[in-house]
C-alpha cells in the first residue's frame, strides 16, 4: 500500500505542475489583460503607435507588469517576432 500512495503522490505533484505550466508564461510571469490591471487601452496603442512610427527608434521591446502579472509585453524591430 504504500508503494501506491507513493506512486500517487508523485501523479498527483506531475499533474499539479503541469497544470501550473499551462497557467503561466514559460518565463513564470503570470499575466493579466492590461483592462484586467487598470490600464488605459488607448494609451497603450499610443507607445505602440510612437514606436512603430519611428518616433523612438532605440525601443526594441516594452514589458508591463502590474499588481504581479504580466499585462503588456510588445516587441518591436528585429524582436518584433514575438510580438
Amino acid at each position: 500500500m504504500h508503494r501506491y500512495s507513493l506512486l500517487l503522490l508523485i501523479l498527483l505533484t506531475v499533474i499539479a505542475n503541469l497544470a501550473r505550466a499551462q497557467q503561466t508564461p514559460t518565463d513564470g510571469w503570470p499575466t493579466a489583460s492590461p483592462a484586467d490591471v487598470g490600464l488605459s487601452a488607448a494609451r497603450l496603442q499610443a507607445i505602440d503607435d510612437a514606436i512603430r512610427s519611428g518616433e523612438f527608434k532605440k525601443i526594441t521591446s516594452v514589458l508591463i507588469a502590474r499588481h504581479g502579472k504580466l499585462a503588456y509585453d510588445h516587441y518591436f524591430g528585429d524582436f518584433n517576432a514575438a510580438s
